[in-house]
């Protein structure tokens, strides 16, 4: 039974811990693309500001203790909710 409860805290923790980095890798993605004239091209200034703005609050977000602890799904909806906003813009850039 312990042996059953620490696997499962173990992949939890695996998934939490690749969430915050596919979280953090997209951070960088998504602050490079902001700069990209083609995207500027395709993307409301509000929606820039707003992807620029989002990706300052989640990077100091992954460096606090509600990070460090926040469950996978927590982490996992603001890269989608960023994914969201850059997939309909980078549709209209092809």
């Amino acid at each position: 039974m312990k042996l059953r409860r620490f696997n499962t805290h173990d992949v939890n923790l695996k998934k939490r811990s690749e969430a915050k980095n596919q979280l953090e890798s997209y951070i960088y993605t998504v602050s490079s693309l902001v700069e990209d004239e083609d995207f500027q091209n395709v993307c409301s200034e509000e929606k820039i500001d707003s992807l620029k703005e989002m990706a300052l609050e989640y990077d100091d977000w992954l460096y606090t203790d509600e990070a460090n602890d926040a469950e996978f799904t927590k982490i996992n909806q603001k890269y989608e909710k960023m994914h969201r906003i850059v997939k309909k813009a980078l549709f209209r850039k092809e």
